[in-house]
């Protein structure tokens, strides 16, 4: 009888070794799931952030194009019906004008005698 109840309770301080055991365990691994859970939605946040400032920035540079070619477009405008009804010494300056979208820098006007 003596020798069952020693048995018996080795065997509790044994169970009660793993039980702690995978206590331990399962508090580190929660421990380090959170921290990974931390990090992975810090860097989901920095993502969101980057991503909208670089639509943003995309937004701004498209509605600056797009202002300065509606800019340009009018200047333009103005200065064809100008010389289009301008006529000076009998020399008609023809409104031809090109226009390099991308830098709106080269513009090209053609004369010719009347």
């Amino acid at each position: 009888m003596e020798l069952g109840r020693i048995r018996d309770k080795e065997e509790d301080e044994e169970n009660y070794k793993h039980r702690e055991v995978t206590r331990e365990m399962r508090e580190n691994y929660m421990k380090k799931l959170g921290t990974l859970r931390g990090m992975h939605a810090k860097q989901w946040e920095d993502f969101i952030q980057i991503d909208a400032q670089r639509h943003q920035q995309q937004a701004n540079q498209q509605m600056s194009t797009s202002g300065t070619q509606t800019l340009w477009k009018i200047i333009l405008q103005g200065l064809m019906t100008t010389l289009a009804s301008s006529s000076v010494r009998g020399m008609m300056i023809m409104g031809e004008v090109t226009v390099d979208t991308e830098c709106l820098s080269a513009i090209t006007f053609g004369c010719r005698s009347e």
